[in-house]
């Protein structure tokens, strides 16, 4: 089967979460036979190359500064040349992985009578997102127009359907058990590892830091390790 992947960016630009997660499915998709391709995008000039069996298609991304001081979600300008990227090829699926790119995959769909699914990674609140008007009506028409929506945990797809009436269907994000061996040696003091960024609002890390200090009034020798701050300044203001 070939698929087409398509998410706003991708290594080495960024790092997160999700680019972490398209890696590994497309390496998992090769290794089961199947025929995957990454449609992206990227500040630069458009490129197609071969990256660990998969091949990526990076279109260009033109400045979106106006856009968003208009109150619109980012990652919205590539999305006319991602939509080009899919009629270029002869693709059965195409799987989103944030709403901008669903937009293309939709109108992809339209045209070529094939099937879209929509991969959420965060927890969909439609009270918060009330008042970013476009961020919803965009989130709003990815989840109602894809064929299927997924998500990386039971509490997103609970949310999916109680603020947007959908049923979306959790898919838990795999662990690589080599890297991250099972039954390892415990730490002698109780330790929570925070892997998110503190000056990331979206994180609550400041929540954590203020949890842990009931937990240090039982247990005085837990630790809390958290990574280095990109700015301090808004931690604090976290």
């Amino acid at each position: 089967m070939k698929l087409a992947l398509l998410n706003p960016c991708f290594f080495p630009e960024v790092r997160r979460g999700s680019e972490r997660l398209i890696r590994e499915l497309a390496s998992g998709l090769v290794e089961s036979g199947h025929q995957p391709t990454l449609i992206t995008s990227h500040p630069g000039r458009p490129s197609r190359s071969v990256e660990d069996g998969l091949e990526v298609i990076r279109s260009w991304r033109p400045p979106d500064r106006r856009l968003v001081r208009r109150a619109y979600p980012e990652y919205l300008t590539h999305v006319p040349f991602s939509y080009a990227a899919l009629r270029a090829g002869s693709y059965d699926l195409a799987n989103a992985f944030y709403p901008t790119d669903a937009l293309a995959a939709l109108r992809w769909r339209d045209r070529v009578r094939r099937p879209v699914v929509f991969s959420y990674g965060g927890l969909p609140d439609r009270p918060v997102l009330a008042d970013k008007r476009h961020k919803l009506r965009i989130l709003e028409r990815a989840i109602r127009g894809a064929d299927a929506v997924v998500t990386s945990s039971r509490t997103a797809a609970d949310a999916m359907e109680r603020w947007f009436g959908v049923k979306a269907r959790p898919i838990y994000p795999g662990v690589d058990l080599e890297a991250f061996a099972p039954n390892g040696s415990r730490s002698p003091d109780p330790t929570i590892f925070c892997a998110a960024m503190p000056d990331d609002a979206r994180k609550r890390v400041g929540l954590l830091v203020s949890a842990f200090a009931e937990v240090r009034r039982q247990r005085p020798e837990a630790r809390l390790i958290a990574i280095r701050p990109r700015d301090p300044a808004a931690v604090a203001r976290h």
